[in-house]
C-alpha cells in the first residue's frame, strides 16, 4: 500500500511540474509573438530601447503637439513589424489638415538588419518600410506642397522651357 501512495503524490507532483511548465510555455509565447507589449507609457526612451531589439512594446509619443500611439508587434520573418497611429493633432492645426491625418495609421516592416540605423523619433527614417492610411495622407501632402510651388513658379518654368527650345 506505501508504494501505491507514494506513486500518487509522486505523480501528483509531476502533474504540478508539468502544469506549470505549460504556463510558463505560455506566458513565453505570449510574450515573444508580441501579444503582452511593455506598456511605455509616454517614456519614448523606453521604446526606442526596445525598438533596436524588436521588442514589443507601445508608446505614446507627442511631437509638436500631435499624439503618435507606436506599437512594436514583434519579429515577423526578417523584418521588425511596428504600426503608427496619429491619435490627435495639435490644437491650431487647420479642419483640413485633422480631416486628412488624424486617425489615420500604417504598419511597418523593418527589416532586422536596418534596426541600429532607423531612428525611431523621425518617421522619415523608416517610412519607406510602411503601408496604409497614414503613408497615403503623407504622401498626399507632399504632392499638395509640390503642386503649389509649381504652380508659384510657373512663369519661372515657362521662360526656361522657351529658352530651351528658342
Amino acid at each position: 500500500m506505501a508504494i501505491g501512495i507514494n506513486y500518487v503524490k509522486r505523480r501528483k507532483w509531476y502533474i504540478r511540474i508539468f502544469y506549470l511548465l505549460i504556463i510558463a510555455i505560455l506566458i513565453y509565447g505570449l510574450f515573444h509573438f508580441g501579444y503582452i507589449k511593455k506598456n511605455c507609457k509616454q517614456d519614448p526612451e523606453c521604446f526606442y530601447r526596445a525598438a533596436k531589439e524588436c521588442k514589443p512594446a507601445k508608446v505614446l509619443i507627442t511631437k509638436n503637439g500631435h499624439y503618435y500611439d507606436y506599437v512594436i508587434q514583434g519579429k515577423r520573418g526578417s523584418s521588425c513589424s511596428v504600426y503608427i497611429s496619429l491619435k490627435k493633432m495639435a490644437s491650431g492645426s487647420s479642419v483640413d489638415q485633422k480631416a486628412l491625418f488624424e486617425g489615420k495609421d500604417m504598419t511597418c516592416k523593418i527589416p532586422l538588419s536596418e534596426l541600429d540605423r532607423t531612428s525611431f523619433s523621425d518617421l522619415k527614417g523608416f517610412v519607406n518600410y510602411c503601408h496604409g492610411t497614414l503613408k497615403e495622407a503623407i504622401y498626399e501632402q507632399i504632392i499638395t506642397k509640390m503642386y503649389g510651388l509649381i504652380i508659384q513658379n510657373m512663369d519661372e518654368i515657362i521662360s526656361s522651357a522657351t529658352q530651351v527650345i528658342s
